[in-house]
Formats: structure tokens, C-alpha cells, sequence
């Protein structure tokens, strides 16, 4: 293992999620006792992920008016602060190494490997950190623009408003935010906690934290942030693009045009204004879109494919099988209400309204459901789609509260494989147990959000920069409840009202033909 690489990312990121094999860790340990850089650097980012869990401002949803013009350089002004957060680095770290399941790499095998001791290092700050003032040598690319509320990781750092933006510049911001002007016209709103490089004037790296994207002018089209899962174009547009601590990515484009390009690929992905996409870490890219639709039986969707029967998932076909595995299915006899049985969800058709009970499944408020979806031989799977409605019309509900209830529209799920031809346990910790960690999803975040704003029909469709998912027999979908408010104003934890999954292979069973919703036979 070499620092820096991708391979030394990667690691880190296992390691603060706890899913780090013990090669990995083996590795990692050798690298962060020989490299000095190496440990300061996986410092920083244990120390940052721990903030990042608890920060009201990354794993918020991405909200696209919170890209607001980016006003050029103003008064010269000190902005920089001693950051609280720095004075707490200790807890932080013990805190992080705890979350992460840190333990056994600390006390087994960080500081003795294979029986030889690393000497005492000097005493250095924990959170060394490249200056923020870098050589002189390095190349202006723009300048500092206003500074709010700003915590640095160094303690030490001092900036002004109007100071110089360098080539290879690196900012570690601990809190609050700093606007960046570009001289190619770009300008770039940083929000902390992040770690973000200044490379040139039409490029910079964002390896964990959010930023907003101006990039209006002529000279600046083209302007590129790269993170760990590709690179992000600016055709001329402004966007918002977050990189989470775990890898993923997350890009939704305001106005305009942008091009995302996985790894290393030449091919990009292009969104326009509205839409955002979600990406995965991982050799696969894997890729995540979700839509909203035009709320009738057609399922109309921009760019999604509307339910359909030819997928290798449809219950006609012979082969697949579906059943509940996790949670309870909803069921009110008092009102005779009741969600449907699992194989709802293959017979190629979403619902015909927006509130059918008995064409939805959907599982017991406040529970976790599981779904477990047997494809009966292993096939090479290159898109997953769910699809969701809801919009409630129950006459007696609250009428300052119907319009705002659409949680059960809102899909929220964690995707697993395997190519087993038994499937793996389902508990707590489906990773552990032999699942592949496939696709992550939750519109609330996607979209940003709630209440009557919230979609009432939703697509989320799954695929991979790479051709196809993997190989699968059987998929697992761990459902999570979305919080919102009952009708008699208690808190209540909703569940999603499914109307169908489909599950494309690279050779379809049968030709597409568009569905015309439930209610056609």
C-alpha cells in the first residue's frame, strides 16, 4: 500500500466503517508506521469522520437553493478563529476509533507487527496539517473570498479575505464555510467539515465535505471537481456536490449542464437542471438516480423506464420468488386495511391510485422490513428499479395535514447481493454475514426534501458505470421508515408504499413493452 492512492483511501474508509478486512488492516498498519504522512493524514480523516456523523450540515439533503450567488471579493478582513472543535481532538479521535471498531488496529496491531516495535515518534500535533500559506513557488489560481464563522483543523491557520488560492493549496476546514473565486470565473462555496485541494483554475479536489459550483463564465467552462469516485464537469451551471466520509458522492445540478465521469472513463453521465445523481465507492460505480413521476398510472418518469413485466424479477416468468424476511407487513382489521402479500411487487405493474393499500406492500409503522428477492439462477444484473406511490385521500384525515402526507412515498433502503445459491443470513449486519453492500437509497436526502414538496411517485433506478451491478441470485432490500406526522399530530415513523421492483439483465427474458399501470389487464 503506497501513500497517496486510491488504495490508501479506500482503506481508511473501511477502517472508520468498521469493514475493513484484516489484509487491509495488516497493510494499512505497516504503511502508518513507516510513513509519517501517512498517519497524519488518516488522522485528520478519523478525526473528521467522527465530526461528519454528527454534523447537521453534510448528511443533510441536498438542497439546491442553497446555491445563492457567489458575490466577489469584498473588504479585507481577518476571518480566521482558534477552532474549538481542534481543542477537542482527543475526544474526537477516541470517539472515532470507538465508532469505527478502531480497537484491534490500535491495540494490536498499529504500533506491533509481527513482533517489531515502531520506536517512539517525536511529539508532534496529532492534526498536522499541510500550512495553509504553501511555498511561493506555487501558483496563483485565484483568491479567498468571504470567510463565515470559520474553523480550521490547524489551529494556527490565519486567512483574509482577498489572500492568494495557490496550486496545490489544501483546506481543512473543521466548521462553517469560505467562498473561493477561481481565475477562470469559477467560484466554489466550501462547507465544513471538508478537505478540499485547489489544483489549477479549472480544477480542484473535494475529498470529503460539500461544495457549491458557480461556473457561469466562458474561461470557466469546464471547471472540474474530482472526488474519489470520478469527476465532475461544469458545462456552464451551478451545482452542489457533497463527498461523503464512506466514499459516496452525491451531485444535483440547479441550472445548466453537468458531466459526471466515473473513475477514470473517458464517457460521462450528463445531468441537467433539477436532477442529481449518487455514486458509490467501489470498482463498480455504482450509480443511483431518483426521479419523481407524473403521479398517474402510467408512471411517467424523465429518464427511468415506467414499470414493466419483461424483467428477469416478473412473477410470470417462472423463476423468481419474493418474500418478506424482516419486520411485520401492515395490518389494521379494525379498518380493513392491509398491505398486499411481497409478489405485488414482480407482477409488472405499479398502482392504479395514489392511495391503494391493496396494490401497495408496505410494512408496520415505526419497523424495519426486509425483502428478499430470489432471481432462481444467477444472472449478471445491470439495473435495479423501485418504484413508489403515495398521496393520501382518506376524506377523514386531517386537512392541514393531507397534502403533506406523503412519507409512504419516500424510499429509503440499503441493497444487497449474493451469488450464493442459498442466501446468507439477514440480521443486524448483512455485510458480515456474506451480502454485498449493492446501493444505498433515501429520496429524502436525494431530493432535499419534505413534507408537501416531497414526491409523491418515485423511481429509483440503480446501474453501474461499469455495465452491470455483478452477478446475483438473490437480492436483499432493508427497508427503513421515514419520520413524519400521523393524522392526530403524534410522531410516527411511515412506511413506504412499493408498487413494483424490476430487475434488469444484460439479456432480458422477454421485449419491453411499457405498462399502462394496474388497473389495465
Amino acid at each position: 500500500m503506497r501513500f497517496p492512492s486510491p488504495e490508501f483511501d479506500d482503506a481508511v474508509a473501511a477502517t472508520c466503517h468498521g469493514i475493513a478486512d484484516e489484509q487491509t488492516l495488516a497493510a494499512l498498519c505497516g504503511l502508518l508506521q513507516a510513513d509519517d504522512a501517512a498517519l497524519d493524514e488518516y488522522l485528520l480523516r478519523t478525526e473528521l469522520h467522527a465530526t461528519l456523523l454528527t454534523s447537521p450540515q453534510l448528511g443533510d439533503p441536498v438542497d439546491l437553493s442553497s446555491i445563492t450567488e457567489l458575490a466577489p471579493p469584498g473588504s479585507r478582513q481577518m476571518a480566521a478563529r482558534e477552532s474549538p472543535w481542534a481543542s477537542r481532538r482527543g475526544s474526537i479521535l477516541a470517539a472515532s476509533v470507538g465508532a469505527a471498531m478502531l480497537g484491534v488496529l490500535v491495540a494490536a496491531t498499529f504500533w506491533n507487527m509481527g513482533g517489531s516495535e515502531r520506536p517512539p515518534m517525536p511529539a508532534k500535533n496529532a492534526m498536522a496539517s499541510v500550512p495553509m500559506v504553501p511555498q511561493p513557488v506555487a501558483d496563483v489560481v485565484g483568491s479567498f473570498g468571504t470567510v463565515a464563522a470559520a474553523q480550521w483543523v490547524a489551529a494556527d491557520t490565519v486567512v483574509h479575505e482577498g489572500d492568494p488560492l495557490r496550486s496545490g493549496q489544501r483546506i481543512e476546514l473543521a466548521g462553517g464555510s469560505v467562498r473561493l473565486h477561481f481565475a477562470s470565473g469559477a467560484a466554489v462555496r466550501l462547507i465544513g467539515p471538508a478537505i478540499f485541494e485547489a489544483e489549477s483554475p479549472l480544477a480542484a479536489v473535494l475529498t470529503m465535505g460539500r461544495v457549491a459550483v458557480t461556473a457561469d463564465t466562458p474561461e470557466s467552462k469546464g471547471f472540474t471537481i474530482r472526488t474519489r469516485t470520478g469527476r465532475i464537469v461544469d458545462l456552464g451551471t451551478e451545482f452542489v456536490a457533497e463527498a461523503l466520509p464512506d466514499g459516496r458522492c452525491r451531485i444535483g445540478v440547479s441550472s445548466g449542464l453537468v458531466s459526471f465521469h466515473p473513475g477514470d472513463r473517458d464517457a460521462g453521465h450528463l445531468l441537467r437542471a433539477g436532477e442529481l445523481m449518487e455514486i458509490e465507492p467501489g470498482h463498480r460505480q455504482v450509480i443511483t438516480r431518483i426521479e419523481r413521476g407524473d403521479e398517474t398510472p402510467v408512471f411517467q418518469f424523465p429518464t427511468i423506464e415506467p414499470p414493466t413485466a419483461a424483467d428477469a424479477a416478473d412473477v410470470d416468468a417462472g423463476e423468481a420468488t419474493i418474500r418478506r424476511v424482516l419486520g411485520r407487513l401492515y395490518e389494521n382489521p379494525r379498518k380493513n386495511i392491509a398491505s398486499a402479500a411481497p409478489t405485488i411487487l414482480v407482477d409488472g405493474k405499479g398502482q392504479s391510485n395514489p392511495d391503494a393499500p391493496e396494490e401497495s406492500l408496505y410494512f408496520a409503522d415505526n419497523e424495519t422490513g426486509g425483502l428478499l428477492l430470489d432471481l432462481g439462477k444467477r444472472i449478471t444484473v445491470s439495473k435495479v428499479n423501485v418504484y413508489s406511490w403515495h398521496r393520501c385521500l382518506n376524506p377523514g384525515f386531517n386537512p392541514d395535514l393531507r397534502e403533506a402526507h406523503r412519507e409512504r412515498a419516500a424510499q429509503n433502503y440499503v441493497l444487497y447481493g449474493s451469488a450464493d445459491d442459498e442466501p446468507p443470513t439477514v440480521g443486524d449486519l448483512p455485510t458480515a454475514a456474506g451480502w454485498t453492500l449493492i446501493a444505498r437509497v433515501n429520496s429524502d436526502e436525494y431530493f432535499g426534501l419534505a413534507g408537501i414538496a416531497r414526491p409523491a411517485q418515485q423511481a429509483s433506478s440503480i446501474t453501474s458505470a461499469r455495465g452491470a451491478l455483478g452477478q446475483y441470485r438473490h437480492l436483499l432490500f432493508v427497508v427503513q421508515p421515514t419520520p413524519g406526522m400521523n393524522h392526530d399530530g403524534r410522531e410516527l415513523n411511515f412506511t413506504t408504499f412499493f408498487g413494483e421492483i424490476d430487475v434488469y439483465a444484460d439479456e432480458s427474458p422477454r421485449p419491453f413493452t411499457p405498462p399502462v399501470g394496474r388497473s389495465a389487464d
